[in-house]
């Protein structure tokens, strides 16, 4: 195995790891910048009451399709380009 093809299957091997973060964090189609906290208290009656807020979303490797599509995209296209021109 010459060098070309280890570098062809490390970059195919990148877009395994890319494609399970992606799935392993949701399947979002894009990027969630913010998510929602839901707090559930009780009121003086003894009802639940439920309150929605938006924050930032504190996770920086919560990636979308938006970003895991491209960088599968690019480094699979490497790679197999790679590994073929290492066979020949």
């Amino acid at each position: 195995m010459n060098t070309l093809q280890k570098l062809g299957i490390s970059s195919l091997l990148i877009c395994v790891l890319v494609g399970g973060l992606w799935l392993s964090k949701g399947m979002h189609l894009a990027t969630p910048e913010q998510i929602e906290e839901v707090t559930v208290s009780t009121d003086d009656f003894g009802d639940e009451v439920k309150k929605s807020e938006w924050i930032k979303n504190p996770d920086p490797l919560d990636i979308g399709l938006d970003l895991a599509g491209p960088v599968i995209g690019l480094f699979g296209a490497l790679g197999v380009a790679l590994f073929w021109k290492g066979r020949q």
